[in-house]
């Protein structure tokens, strides 16, 4: 960045890797750009200013990043903020099974034999392959109609 011309970039850049704690003065004369006159030491004091503030209490994302706290199995299903979307999200898991075709792909062989017993095999192929044809051809709606009216009416 320095080498292109955005010098006060390339020491944010830097500072943000190396940390704000760290003297990169040295690495920085090294570019050869130090002189860079009124404009670049304006340009410093800004980004000092910026770096003070999202260091010492500012609402920037690297402060809420650093708050967030991970948390493992157990502590997810025993949190009150998390334990409703973990009921939602298996209980659209559940509703899926029951619903859906796998039983039917998985079990269709069996199923079909006692229909065509010659080409149950053959049907079952069509079947899965008419399940990933209409999969593929369906996969836009969840973005056009919405993924809780696709779950519902996949249910329904």
């Amino acid at each position: 960045m320095a080498d292109q011309g955005k010098p006060a970039l390339a020491k944010k850049t830097l500072k943000r890797i190396r940390g704000h704690a760290a003297n990169i003065e040295e690495e920085v004369v090294g570019w050869g750009i130090e002189s860079q006159g009124d404009m670049e030491d304006e340009e410093q004091t800004l980004l000092d200013n910026e770096d003070h503030v999202s260091q010492h209490g500012g609402s920037s994302s690297k402060t809420k990043q650093a708050r967030t706290q991970v948390l493992g199995f157990v502590e997810v299903l025993r949190s009150p903020d998390t334990n409703k979307a973990v009921f939602a999200v298996t209980m659209v898991m559940v509703a899926q099974q029951l619903c859906g075709i796998n039983s039917i792909v998985m079990y269709g062989v069996s199923l079909l034999s006692d229909l065509l017993a010659a080409n149950s095999a053959l049907l079952n192929v069509l079947v899965a392959v008419l399940n990933v044809i209409v999969t593929i051809s369906c996969a836009p709606l969840s973005d056009k109609l919405g993924r809780k009216t696709c779950l519902l009416l996949s249910i329904a």
